[in-house]
């Protein structure tokens, strides 16, 4: 669950730097946190502190029901026609390759020791030299998006690195730095575009883009955004190079509300480290460690990306391919 101080991110080292106000500001926080954990309660996310009654937030106080305003995503498959098709393949392999310079000279930096340079600005700053046609392709509004989405890449990893150092991790997770959007020496069509370049018409099932001026037909039931109230956010286009399809995510900001009664009433929240971390009003909590599950997880995925590229390689023989395509729906 994304909330406001995961999406600014932290300070660049490289940048101003944190100023005295934000630096006690943080060691209160933490402070905070430590002594919240002393007293047996681990603080979760707005919606669980909303339930327990943690949070000092005025909706809370005094009303008969609590809210708590998320991210949500949600995924549709879109149905291009062989025109449109190429004009994403087109854009998808402008961002994708805009991403992958970007992470490139990042990279380059960091394996030098000169830093780590997370900032939308240093990409920003390069539309009208090194990536001007990139700039012409995707426009202003999304070359800017692209920018930030390289940024918060960045901006995890330092966090990453920092929950490394603070023992945080478990002994077998590795940290390494964003690699590149490819898949078998090709680019990935990837477009990321601004939550004010784009609509999406639910009723005639139908996605416009504004910079191309083109309208996209898409199969599938937004259920976050047909919400009252949602706002939309990034959108996100995507190529699955194995099924031959494109995909659209759209992120949508909603307000999740749960009426009170009588009786206790716990915050639950769902994730991969903790697969479930509970906390109940009466000052107790619960968590339930996923290590072994996850580790599940990543030997299933990588057990079938290499069916996909073994399904992929056309001298493969027929009977091979059926036999992985069972062993693939059984995973």
């Amino acid at each position: 669950m994304e909330t406001e101080r995961e999406r600014k991110g932290c300070r660049g080292s490289g940048a101003e730097g944190w100023s005295s106000g934000a630096k006690s500001s943080k060691i209160k926080s933490e402070q905070k946190r430590n002594r919240e954990s002393k007293e047996g309660l681990i603080p979760l996310n707005s919606w669980a502190q909303l339930l327990t009654g943690r949070q000092d937030d005025p909706r809370y106080r005094g009303g008969s029901g609590a809210q708590a305003v998320v991210w949500r995503c949600d995924t549709v498959r879109l149905l291009p026609t062989p025109e449109q098709e190429e004009l994403l393949q087109r854009v998808g392999d402008a961002a994708a390759k805009l991403i992958n310079m970007e992470n490139y000279r990042r990279r380059q930096l960091f394996f030098e020791g000169k830093g780590i340079d997370y900032s939308w600005k240093s990409a920003w700053k390069r539309r009208e030299t090194e990536y001007v046609e990139i700039y012409r392709v995707l426009g202003s509004a999304n070359f800017h998006e692209a920018c930030r989405a390289v940024s918060e890449m960045w901006k995890s990893f330092v966090e990453l690195l920092k929950a490394k150092k603070r023992g945080r991790l478990e002994p077998w997770q590795q940290v390494h730095p964003p690699g590149y959007r490819k898949r078998e020496g090709q680019r990935t069509p990837t477009i990321l575009v601004r939550f004010d370049n784009y609509k999406v018409d639910l009723q005639k099932k139908v996605l416009r883009l504004g910079y191309w001026n083109v309208e996209l037909r898409f199969s599938g039931k937004p259920k976050w955004l047909a919400m009252p109230g949602a706002k939309q956010g990034r959108l996100t286009i995507t190529y699955d190079p194995v099924k031959c399809r494109w995909y659209a995510r759209v992120s949508t900001r909603v307000k999740l509300e749960r009426e009170r009664d009588s009786g206790l009433k716990a915050g639950i929240d769902l994730g991969r480290e903790i697969l479930a971390a509970v906390a109940v009003e009466n000052d107790h909590a619960l968590l339930y460690r996923g290590g072994v599950m996850k580790s599940d997880y990543f030997y299933f995925e990588k057990r079938i990306a290499e069916i996909d590229k073994t399904m992929s390689d056309p001298r493969s023989e027929e009977v091979d391919r059926a036999v992985l395509r069972a062993e693939r729906r059984r995973l």
